[in-house]
């Protein structure tokens, strides 16, 4: 289900969008994404007020959400 998410969130740009779209609240999703972040030990998106992109870890891990999923 994280990788789901993870998708969802790359996909969107956007974690808020990302949220509504997964029927989630924005500050859930953000936890979810940061316990990922933490649990691979590398940041995946770069926040800001515009939304999100992929980091190069990110990046580096799309193909391997895609496969997984």
């Amino acid at each position: 289900i994280e990788l789901a998410y993870f998708l969802e969130v790359a996909k969107r740009g956007s974690i808020n969008l990302a949220a509504q779209q997964l029927f989630l609240t924005q500050q859930g999703l953000g936890e979810i994404i940061r316990r990922m972040e933490k649990k691979l030990g590398s940041q995946l998106f770069i926040r800001t007020k515009a939304g999100v992109e992929l980091t190069e870890a990110g990046r580096l891990f799309l193909p391997f959400a895609e496969e997984s999923s």
